[in-house]
This record gives C-alpha cells, structure tokens and sequence, in this order.
C-alpha cells in the first residue's frame, strides 16, 4: 500500500481512536468526580453524627426540672431546641430521600451500567444534595449554640 493510501486509510481511524479515548477519560473524569463528591458528603453526615451525639450528651447532663429545687432556667426555651431538632431531621429526612432516588431498585443488578447510571444521577442532584447539607450544618450550628446556652445556665 502506497504512503498516501495509507494516511488516507489510517488518519480516519486515528480520529476515531483519539475520540474514543477522550469520552472515556470524561466518563472516568466523571466517575472520579462523583466518587469525591460521595466521599466528602459521608464526611460530612459523619460529622453531624458527632455533633448528634455531643448534643445528646449535653443533654443528658442537663439538670432535671422534674424536682423544684433547682433555678428557674434563665437559658434559652426547650421549644428552640426541639425545633431546631426537627428542622435538622427534616433536612436529614430529605437527604436521605435524594439518596434514595440514586439507589437501585430491588431486584436491579449492580453491574458497571448502573454504578455509571448512579454516579451521573448524583452529580445531577449535587447542588440539591450541598444546598440541604448548607442548611443542616446551619440548624446543626444554631443547635450547637442553643445547647451551650443551656449547659451554660445550668
């Protein structure tokens, strides 16, 4: 085969080729991206984790009403802190209902089709996923803060 045929045959498949590999390297650009993405959300439920359970026992330090020898509470009212509560489990409650629209359903194989299928759901639903935890990291804020204000008048 003459030179010209040659480049002639072969530059087609070169395009081809280099085409190829750039799709694949977004899709695995994508799959990196998405699995940091996953990563620093579980960090950051790990963390509201540990502040549940440091306010849980704030809480549980605190005195008992029940017995009407200690001071009146110059604190904040209990009301704030259950709603503030709610309001995270709220946040929580829909992050994990985001969550749950990425996971397979029952009986659906997890084969590299689907994890591919998840991790482009994820990145689609990443600024409603990081605009809920802005929100639960402010109540798990104002929570934190109620609660020092309550240990520090008892």
């Amino acid at each position: 085969m003459e030179p010209v045929g040659l480049a002639i045959g072969a530059i087609p498949l070169v395009l081809t080729i280099v085409n190829t590999s750039s799709r694949i390297r977004k899709t695995v650009a994508t799959y990196k991206a998405a699995s940091i993405e996953i990563e620093r959300l579980a960090e950051r439920l790990e963390l509201v984790e540990s502040q549940c359970n440091a306010v849980r026992q704030a809480l549980l330090r605190l005195p008992s009403r029940r017995d009407n020898t200690s001071p009146p509470n110059d604190g904040l009212d209990s009301s704030y802190i259950a709603r503030a509560l709610h309001r995270a489990a709220s946040r929580m409650d829909s992050i994990e209902n985001v969550i749950a629209t990425l996971m397979p359903c029952k009986g659906e194989s997890t084969s590299r089709g689907l994890v591919r299928k998840m991790s482009l759901q994820y990145l689609s639903k990443k600024e409603r996923i990081e605009e809920l935890l802005r929100h639960l990291k402010e109540d798990m804020t104002d929570l934190n803060g109620m609660i020092l204000i309550q240990v520090w008048y008892d």
